[in-house]
């Protein structure tokens, strides 16, 4: 038996007996998250970024959580962190979603470790869809959260006193975002990748935009709410 598969087997092994036996607990401050808030949909598909916290460089990630398949099915582990060497594996017998990575750089805190991408049947994930979870950081035990709640209009935690236009929508070589001072404003492609940030009352040039589906992210103190536009 290889190594690695020797690894997987062990690691499998562990995770099922401590997530069925709820033996495992939090040893330091080390976080593993999974931020729905974060996340974006195409179509029916929403990626979660999977980010975590941790006084030092991480090297190892596992994690295991159940997840609610009578609304999303697992389809894929994407862009993960370059040079990260990852294993996934579902069991259908016990509904628990198992992964382990390593990475020899290491990383550093707030750098994303991969998205996991769903298929969600009711065009929205959120933190009630998931259900027991571990979560280790270079073999010790870690909090894991998950958080949040999408829908694939793109609206996550929505307040009804936050003040926000974005036009226009759909727009093609500008667009003007007009919202409280005390916001903050980011701007993603539907890969999620940073456009630009904390725009706010000021038209954005975006001639050299690629065509297709942006999210606008409007973070206040207590809010996020995101806004789907497009460009044509």
């Amino acid at each position: 038996m290889s190594f690695q598969l020797y690894k997987w087997s062990i690691f499998c092994c562990l995770l099922a007996f401590q997530i069925n036996n709820g033996l495992c607990s939090s040893i330091n401050g080390d976080t593993l998250r999974l931020d729905i808030n974060s996340s974006y949909f195409s179509g029916s598909y929403v990626e979660i970024p999977v980010t975590f916290s941790s006084a030092g460089s991480v090297f190892a990630v596992d994690m295991a959580f159940r997840f609610d398949a009578n609304r999303l099915i697992f389809d894929d582990v994407v862009n993960p962190a370059p040079g990260l060497q990852y294993l996934f594996y579902l069991n259908p017998n016990d509904s628990v979603w198992r992964f382990t990575s390593y990475d020899p750089s290491g990383l550093i805190t707030g750098t994303p470790i991969c998205h996991l991408r769903f298929f969600s049947l009711s065009n929205e994930a959120c933190a009630y869809d998931f259900g027991s979870q571990e979560g280790y950081i270079n073999g010790d035990s870690c909090n894991i959260e998950i958080q949040g709640c999408m829908d694939n209009v793109g609206f996550g935690d929505v307040s009804e006193g936050l003040q926000i236009h974005v036009y226009p929508n759909p727009f093609t070589n500008g667009l003007y975002v007009e919202s409280p001072s005390d916001t903050q404003i980011e701007i993603f492609d539907f890969h999620g990748r940073l456009i630009c940030e904390n725009y706010t009352n000021t038209w954005i040039e975006t001639t050299n935009w690629a065509y297709g589906g942006y999210f606008v992210k409007v973070i206040d103190k207590k809010t996020i709410r995101y806004i789907r536009i497009h460009k044509l």
